[in-house]
């Protein structure tokens, strides 16, 4: 279920960025478009904080991980 959840958020955050990058290289005439700049740009942001957040999401669903993280820490003895 894990993996499906964090899958399923790349994707949903690939599709904006992927749109865009269509758009642009298809239509040229968008390319000079204020709005395609500011659309790729933060869908680009969303892509890079689905990607930074990933890794805490799976430490909190994870038993393992989440034992692990608190004997690294030191919240909690081996």
């Amino acid at each position: 279920m894990t993996s499906f959840l964090i899958l399923l958020s790349l994707i949903l955050s690939l599709i904006p960025y992927f749109i865009a990058s269509v758009l642009e290289y298809k239509y040229h005439e968008y390319r000079k478009q204020t709005w395609l700049f500011a659309f790729k740009e933060k869908s680009l942001l969303f892509l890079f904080l689905n990607s930074a957040v990933n890794p805490f999401l799976t430490t909190l669903r994870i038993d393992e991980l989440r034992q692990s993280l608190k004997i690294v820490l030191h919240f909690e003895t081996a």
